[in-house]
């Protein structure tokens, strides 16, 4: 894997070139069963999309997460929920493994 791989450079206009380290030349995006998910979750960053700044894309954070199992990790799950909570009927939509299934993956 000695080639850049120019995906990472912009994601939607999001910088996030660190990925290149990674193992693989794409990101694998696919869906998770709930019952394969080996750690709490934590939040990472939360935006609120109506009332943020564009420089606030752009951050690092210190995470930690406690494993339920002992056993080999083979992957970082990532998945983000959207807020509409300002609404008559508010709703949020989300990608969690630990949701119903859409058509998100």
């Amino acid at each position: 894997m000695g080639e850049k791989v120019s995906f990472w450079d912009s994601v939607y206009d999001v910088n996030m070139s660190a990925m290149t380290k990674g193992l693989f030349r794409d990101p694998i995006v696919d869906t998770v069963p709930p019952d394969n998910i080996m750690s709490d979750s934590c939040c990472i960053l939360d935006l609120d999309l109506v009332r943020m700044k564009k420089g606030d894309v752009e951050f690092s954070n210190f995470y930690s997460m406690n494993m339920l199992y002992n056993d080999n990790v083979h992957a970082l799950v990532f998945w983000f929920d959207t807020d509409f909570g300002d609404l008559n009927n508010p709703v949020t939509l989300s990608t969690s493994p630990h949701k119903k299934y859409t058509h998100w993956k």
